[in-house]
């Protein structure tokens, strides 16, 4: 994980055209990059409903905090600030969740998907799955809580703060 003082702030790319777009791959959704993306680097932030118990489309911040998407998805300045209701699961993942801001944790190519590891954010999902990234062989996404002892040793570097606890 990135340490905290290389993290570029947001701020730096307000002016500039977006890090991340909305793709669709086979019928569905997902969060491509827009330009190369370096590591370190802000791609966007986690906004919306703050809520107390997780659900299918919420993503968790703290130990008992859950951001949902509300329920008028789009801004009045007809931008879509909830394009991380996209982010798709990866056991191989390019990009992690600090706080509330997706940081990316390797080189991400133009036109790449955004994906993180739910498992490093969630303690336990309201709608586990089985995952389809293709690098674990379909293994059930849960939640931390879930995870043996070395799968939970295996993510630390990229765990969040509320799961550290």
């Amino acid at each position: 994980m990135p340490a905290t003082a290389a993290i570029a702030s947001p701020d730096k790319f307000t002016l500039e055209a977006p890090r991340v777009a909305l793709a669709t791959r086979d019928g569905e959704h997902l969060v491509v990059a827009q330009t190369t993306i370096d590591p370190g680097e802000w791609l966007l932030t986690i906004e919306g409903e703050l809520v107390s118990a997780p659900c299918r489309y919420s993503v968790q911040v703290g130990p008992d905090e859950h951001i949902a998407p509300p329920a008028a998805l789009i801004r009045p300045d007809g931008n879509d600030a909830y394009l991380w209701r996209f982010l798709n699961h990866s056991c191989n993942p390019n990009a992690i969740i600090v706080r509330r801001v997706l940081i990316a944790i390797r080189a991400i190519a133009a036109g790449e998907e955004i994906t993180f590891d739910y498992n490093t954010n969630e303690y336990a999902m309201a709608s586990p799955f089985n995952c389809r990234c293709g690098h674990c062989g379909g293994v059930e996404i849960r939640g931390f809580h879930y995870l043996t002892p070395a799968e939970k040793k295996m993510r630390q570097h990229r765990l969040a703060d509320h799961l550290r606890e």
